[in-house]
């Protein structure tokens, strides 16, 4: 019986060990993406990936609209910290969508990228719908914006 109990008690412990450890590393990886360093930030955009870090969103939508530069050189064409941040957003999903919109209604420069997540995670952003739909209703339906909420609309409502 004191054999069970004492496994009991290291299998609790081993669990809230599990969580106290992908804590410390959201953290860590939290303030190397706060570093202006594309590699630093490649790296914990994708360690915060994988943990599906909700902590991280806030951190990630600036990133959004980041122009990418390596030594003095911008950089295009897949390599673009903006893809890695999207990327990232839309793999958290569901959990990513309240802090999306709430910098959504925040922020206007973000706006085109947020809707293009948005769209990209697809069902898992149903609660977006009607703020997206609102929104529509505002934008000209030719505009940049106008056509990527429709495509979004679309997106999700699939």
């Amino acid at each position: 019986m004191a054999v069970l109990v004492a496994m009991g008690t290291a299998l609790a412990l081993g669990a809230g060990a599990y969580v106290f450890r992908g804590r410390i590393q959201e953290e860590y990886w939290i303030r190397r993406l706060k570093r202006d360093d594309y590699a630093e930030q490649r790296l914990a955009i994708e360690h915060l990936s994988d943990l599906r870090s909700v902590r991280a969103v806030p951190f990630l939508i600036p990133l959004l609209v980041k122009q990418t530069t390596i030594d003095g050189w911008t950089v295009y064409a897949g390599l673009d910290i903006q893809d890695f941040a999207e990327a990232a957003l839309v793999r958290i999903g569901r959990s990513a969508v309240q802090e999306l919109l709430r910098q959504l209604a925040v922020h206007q420069e973000l706006s085109d990228r947020i809707v293009q997540v948005l769209g990209k995670m697809g069902s898992e952003a149903r609660e977006a719908l009607p703020v997206l739909q609102e929104l529509s209703s505002r934008t000209t339906p030719n505009a940049r914006l106008g056509l990527l909420l429709q495509a979004s609309i679309e997106s999700i409502e699939r």
